[in-house]
């Protein structure tokens, strides 16, 4: 999977380590060398597939549902 073919939206974390985008609350997984990721920025990736992922540090952190509907018009 690649992420460069991707539409990317730059997102901050919450305190309770979820990210909004558009209507969705997106709840991030903890990382392994990481407790949270709270008040850091994240890249959220609209994929081909329709399925969104999240990166930090430009790694793939999250990869979330392949059955999400359509966001490009409406994320925030």
């Amino acid at each position: 999977m690649t992420l460069l073919v991707s539409a990317q939206h730059e997102r901050v974390v919450a305190n309770d380590n979820t990210v909004v985008f558009g209507k969705l609350t997106l709840q991030l997984p903890r990382l392994r060398d990481r407790l949270h990721l709270a008040r850091c920025p994240v890249l959220v990736h609209e994929l081909l597939d329709d399925s969104l992922g999240v990166s930090f540090g430009g790694k793939l952190i999250a990869r979330l549902g392949a059955a999400l509907p359509t966001l490009s018009n409406k994320a925030a």
